[in-house]
């Protein structure tokens, strides 16, 4: 059986992270990037963390 590569993880650890409120500056860092933008390249949002974004801004408006 063949492990994951370093890459995957590297891509899953920043999305973690970002998940879990860490700022990108922070990511960029512990990632040795050297701009946030190759950074962001490894961040995914999961649809159901954009889903519920959207539903907590669609609450929002119609409360206003």
């Amino acid at each position: 059986m063949r492990g994951l590569p370093p890459h995957v993880l590297r891509h899953t650890f920043a999305t973690l992270m970002y998940i879990n409120n860490v700022p990108k500056e922070a990511i960029k860092d512990m990632l040795g990037h050297e701009n946030i933008t190759e950074t962001s390249l490894y961040i995914h949002i999961p649809d159901t963390l954009k889903q519920n974004i959207l539903e907590k801004l669609s609450v929002k408006r119609s409360a206003s």
